[in-house]
């Protein structure tokens, strides 16, 4: 990068985190600053050594949904989801920022079957056979009954232009129990070594798993990812058929 450029976004950054952060009931009606602790690597969902100030790591927590608490510290943002069990018992002397308000930069498509694209920042129509739910304006969703295994189900969504169900956040999770009641579908997440962390496609942790799960630590025979019916995840073996296939697209 042109150095020129980038010291001028370096201080176009500072500027922009004065304006951000000396307003305090600007900052209040966004992140709420707490001093508790945050379990180590907890349903983790992102982190970045290389942030040069908090007001860019409290920008990506606010474009993120799956983000509900936010850590800066030396330049190294980490963001977690709320399954991260914040324990409001336990002080420090350290602030952590909750997000107090929902995601700013979604906007609203009028019908069931147009979605807000974060990436183009405007409607789209959904893809044929897809439709959206409107707690989750992001993405479109399409289900396909039949006993399929993981990769089958994989394949399946990639051939509709999509990718296998990411239920990322308890919002969506919550959509999964409450739109397909006594159901159990593979999510996007496969591991390749024993002990491996689930993870999505996009590095951020899988976080929510049902008790004494997953049990990968001492062999590979269960290595992909299922959420079942009270929208908790379970590890399952590759091979194992579901009676259902959830794809999405964003």
């Amino acid at each position: 990068m042109n150095k020129f450029i980038e010291r001028l976004i370096f201080s176009l950054g500072i500027f922009l985190n004065r304006i951000f952060f000396i307003n305090s009931d600007q900052l209040s009606s966004r992140f709420l600053a707490l001093n508790f602790q945050i379990p180590i690597d907890s349903c983790l969902v992102y982190k970045n050594s290389e942030i040069k100030n908090k007001f860019f790591c409290l920008q990506i927590c606010l474009m993120d949904t799956q983000c509900d608490y936010a850590k800066y510290e030396k330049k190294e943002c980490s963001l977690y989801a709320k399954q991260g069990n914040i324990n409001t018992n336990l002080l420090s002397e350290k602030i952590i920022y909750q997000k107090a308000i929902e995601n700013e930069l979604i906007g609203e498509c009028s019908g069931s079957t147009a979605y807000w694209s974060l990436s183009k920042n405007s409607c789209l129509p959904c893809k044929t056979g897809f439709f959206k739910n409107s707690e989750l304006p992001n993405f479109c969703y399409h289900k396909q009954p039949g006993p399929k295994d993981f990769d089958e189900s994989k394949a399946y969504c990639e051939s509709k232009g999509a990718f296998l169900f990411r239920p990322k956040t308890q919002k969506e999770r919550e959509f999964f129990v409450n739109t397909f009641s006594n159901s159990r579908v593979f999510v996007d997440s496969r591991i390749t070594r024993i002990g491996e962390i689930y993870k999505w496609p996009d590095g951020s942790y899988v976080c929510g798993f049902d008790n004494n799960q997953p049990d990968n630590l001492l062999n590979l025979s269960e290595n992909v990812v299922e959420i079942v019916s009270h929208g908790k995840f379970n590890n399952i073996p590759s091979s194992h058929q579901n009676e259902l296939t959830i794809c999405q697209h964003d």
